[in-house]
């Protein structure tokens, strides 16, 4: 479970334990949180509009996503409120047999640059 708040705390929870197996702390206020479909990282919307990405294993940071505006009333940011991913890629099914790539390995396809 992964849960995250006004204290800019991202924390990643043992269940069965009910206790914190390990936190980050983040810039901003967490708006939203989620994992990504292949569970190797966590995503952690905040309240001016960025989007971090953080390795599940040990919650390292791996990459941000600025989704806000960049002109008009909202360019200063507005809060990520849902966060969610496709299921089909370039029209194609996914299946059990097939390669699945990685959130990395889709993020790099499309020519931008990932920040360390």
């Amino acid at each position: 479970f992964i849960s995250g708040g006004l204290d800019k705390k991202l924390r990643l929870w043992n269940i069965t334990d009910g206790r914190v197996k390990d936190w980050a702390q983040c810039p901003e206020v967490i708006t939203s949180t989620r994992f990504t479909p292949d569970g190797n990282y966590v995503v952690a919307g905040q309240l001016r509009g960025q989007v971090y990405l953080y390795e599940a294993d040990g919650l390292k940071y791996f990459t941000q996503i600025a989704c806000r505006n960049r002109s008009g009333k909202n360019r200063k940011g507005k809060k990520v409120t849902g966060i969610s991913f496709l299921r089909e890629v370039d029209g194609k099914s996914e299946r059990s047999e097939e390669h699945h790539p990685s959130f990395a390995e889709r993020l790099n396809e499309t020519g931008r640059s990932v920040a360390n």
